[in-house]
């Protein structure tokens, strides 16, 4: 990528109060193509029309410094995983070279800790790459700029404070960070803006009280501060003279989003070790001297031993002894890598005096914090080794079956208690489609559909044993070109040089199964189409939902006039964009919902609550709709302390959908909304006098983006999407939803809930009407 410029477009015309705006000149250090795109397409379309900007790329801290050498800059956008420089030394080299422009370190969502690091090694501040919007990027440059003077500023003026404590003071009060000063003993003598907002507090009520948080350590602290809600701040601190008397000066960056980033590693990492501890096999990790890292309690099991007498010892010293007799590493194995690492190792090791294990070791490469460490998984493998030698106990017996077994027209199978093959004639290798070798390394389990394992275990496993029980079975198997066929089997077993062996006959029934395949075949179909349709709506909403915010948010901000004044025309024109925008996104949400509901991922948060507050809250957010359109809204039979067990959001979502519709389709009269207490269940009644439903539309009430002929003549808005959504709820809940209409006179919807314990947890009740 070649460097180039980029200039802010007609800012450079704008002036402000007759002042020419300074144009702040940044320099972008980053080699990903996306992300500096990305980088362009903030800067220039932050809404903060008084930011003026020269923004000079380079690909490499090379030509960075180059840079550097012709141009003066004033902030420095700083990617630390560059082509000629990695990690924290990448900072370092900058520092070493330039102290005198503020530096903003980007860095990915999974290292946050590495962000905050490079803040505290010197950086002004840190940008998480796709997680930071023009207005933030902006105000970063802003504050980094601004601190990185108010450090400097602060450094030149230490010597000779009380001279400058005017000064001292206005950067202070100006600083976006919370400035503190504490007299010796602890108490506050002044705090600035950013520490009142961060505190919640005046400066009236804090001056002269202690400080109250232990700030002992020299250098970084980090303190919880609990107010209305819970916020972290980090603290450094310098010993001052304030007013002629000794003091200290706390400096507090507010480090809540951090902390919250912290827990979502945090929780990932606990995901991960989950993992690694519930694996079925056992593994180990060694560093490159052959020191062992870490295992999981598999191999503790395997090997009756004791974790903290076995992590940081040495493979040589341990049951992985036998792997310095392999040749397999070098004296040094600093040496290996993923090249002469080998895939796989059998070895016999001795447990203790009467137990001996054959192992299977397979080898991989993993990085740690970037440092290379060597990934063991372990199979035990010794009842195969014991079941080779038996086999070979039964090869000449199994000799003298070969002719009467061969040449039989039915697949015949000589299985070892075990499962293991022993035998297979060639009408079983037909069968099949598998070479004779193949099948015996294989067990009979595994030539089977995963659908009948159950039954195919039980059978060799058990029924073959009983002579009382029916050993004849019906299954699938899995040929080895991956066709299917339906079989029966019957099993007996065989006594051979004192070895149980189980003799099994399967016969091809696939034409008797073909009507009953074909029709599973059907319905498998019919699940998938559903599946993809609900997971396609799913992904399309969510990815519809990023844009959609930034609609929102944006066209939000300008209407309240937080950027300037609006005309009536652009005031208009905002106002349908936000309103189509929030439109959309209440689609969204429910096509978020229904997807949910469909593929079973939708879970129901039910509690106790009153209703009273819930359905007085829903009648006073319709209140300006139907006053605007001069309609009459009764509640009728709502009594106070009155508790329902539902999940309230949903209730509330059910209740909203139907009033919302009520309304729309209602231009004169009015809603009644009433409710019934039975003694199982809850009754609503949501009744209008709107356009009604004709009897030929009933069908598509409830369906998904259904529209009434009525409802398209009267062009109400509406995606057809809310009575779908909100069936599924009261579904979900237990209760049934109807409803009852005639054309011109209005329409009243009917849903119930249930009130017993046994009732509310049965989803399955039928309703009145599946329209």
């Amino acid at each position: 990528m070649k460097i180039k410029q980029a200039y802010s477009t007609k800012l450079g015309e704008l002036e402000m109060k007759d002042k020419v705006r300074d144009i702040i000149d940044i320099l972008l250090i980053e080699d990903n193509i996306a992300d500096v795109k990305l980088l362009e397409v903030l800067l220039s379309e932050n809404i903060n029309v008084d930011f003026q900007y020269k923004l000079h790329i380079a690909n490499t801290l090379k030509e960075g410094f180059k840079l550097l050498e012709q141009n003066s800059f004033d902030v420095i956008l700083l990617d630390l995983s560059l082509p000629d420089s990695n990690g924290f030394k990448t900072i370092s080299t900058v520092y070493e070279e330039i102290t005198e422009i503020p530096i903003i370190v980007l860095t990915g969502l999974d290292d946050i800790k590495g962000g905050r690091k490079a803040v505290k090694l010197g950086a002004q501040d840190f940008l998480i790459k796709g997680k930071v919007d023009g207005n933030h990027l902006v105000q970063s440059i802003y504050h980094s700029i601004e601190r990185h003077k108010m450090i400097k500023t602060i450094e030149d003026l230490a010597n000779d404070l009380q001279k400058e404590e005017h000064k001292l003071r206005k950067i202070i009060n100006a600083n976006a960070d919370a400035i503190i000063i504490t007299s010796k003993n602890g108490k506050v003598q002044f705090i600035n803006p950013a520490a009142e907002e961060l505190f919640e507090c005046k400066s009236t009520s804090f001056k002269g009280e202690e400080f109250g948080y232990d700030i002992s350590e020299n250098g970084g602290k980090e303190i919880c501060i609990q107010n209305s809600t819970t916020k972290y701040a980090e603290v450094k601190q310098v010993d001052i003279e304030w007013e002629g008397k000794h003091a200290k000066l706390l400096t507090l960056r507010d480090i809540t989003k951090n902390k919250q980033y912290e827990k979502l590693l945090k929780k990932s990492e606990r995901k991960y070790r989950n993992l690694f501890e519930n694996s079925p096999y056992p593994i180990l990790i060694m560093d490159s001297s052959g020191k062992i890292v870490d295992c999981n309690s598999n191999v503790l099991e395997l090997f009756e031993i004791n974790k903290e007498e076995f992590i940081s010892g040495n493979y040589k010293d341990e049951f992985l002894k036998p792997l310095n007799e392999s040749n397999l590493f070098s004296e040094n194995l600093e040496e290996l890598d993923q090249n002469n690492l080998p895939d796989s190792y059998e070895m016999e090791i001795r447990v203790s005096e009467n137990k001996k294990l054959w192992l299977d070791l397979n080898f991989s490469f993993i990085y740690l914090n970037n440092t290379p460490l060597i990934h063991l998984l372990i199979r035990n493998i010794t009842p195969i080794k014991q079941s080779e030698r038996e086999m070979r106990k039964l090869e000449n017996t199994l000799h003298e079956m070969n002719l009467l077994i061969e040449h039989a027209p039915m697949a015949i199978f000589l299985i070892y208690k075990n499962g293991k093959i022993l035998r297979a004639n060639k009408a079983a290798l037909d069968l099949f489609q598998y070479r004779e070798e193949s099948l015996l390394n294989s067990r009979v389990y595994d030539l089977f559909d995963s659908k009948y394992q159950k039954l195919i275990k039980s059978h060799y496993r058990k029924d073959v044993f009983h002579s009382d029980l029916e050993n004849q079975i019906e299954a699938r198997i899995i040929r080895k070109d991956g066709r299917v066929k339906d079989v029966e089997i019957t099993s007996t077993t065989l006594k051979i040089a004192g070895n149980v062996i189980i003799q099994s006959f399967i016969s091809d029934i696939s034409s008797r199964k073909n009507y009953e395949k074909n029709r599973e075949l059907l319905l498998d179909q019919l699940i998938q189409s559903l599946e993809f349709k609900s997971k396609f709506l799913a992904a399309m909403s969510h990815d519809l939902r990023t844009p959609l915010n930034a609609i929102i948010g944006f066209s939000g901000l300008l209407l309240d006039e937080s950027y300037g004044k609006l005309n009536e025309s652009q005031e208009d024109y905002l106002n349908d964009i936000y309103s189509a925008a929030d439109q959309l996104s209440d689609l969204i949400n429910a096509m978020l919902d229904i997807s949910k509901i469909e593929i079973g991922g939708f879970d129901l948060k039910k509690k106790e609550f009153d209703l009273y507050p819930l359905v007085k809250q829903i009648h006073s957010l319709f209140k300006p709709l139907y006053k605007k359109k001069e309609l009459s809204f009764q509640i009728k039979n709502l009594n106070k302390a009155k508790y329902i067990y539902a999940d309230p959001v949903r209730f509330k979502q059910i209740l909203y959908n139907l009033i919302d519709n009520a309304i729309k389709y209602t231009e004169e009269g009015g809603i009644i909304l009433r409710i019934f207490e039975h003694l199982e269940h809850w009754e609503f009644q949501i009744e209008d006098t709107g356009i009604g439903i004709e009897e030929k539309d009933y069908e598509v009430v409830f369906r998904e983006f259904g529209r009434i002929k009525n409802d398209v003549k009267k062009e109400v808005s509406g995606s057809g999407i809310g009575l779908s959504l909100t069936k599924r709820l009261v579904k979900l809940h237990g209760g049934e939803i109807w409803f009852e209409s005639e054309k011109d006179k209005g329409t009243t919807f009917f849903f119930t809930l249930p009130k017993s314990k046994e009732v509310r947890n049965n989803a399955n009740i039928k309703t009145k009407s599946e329209i």
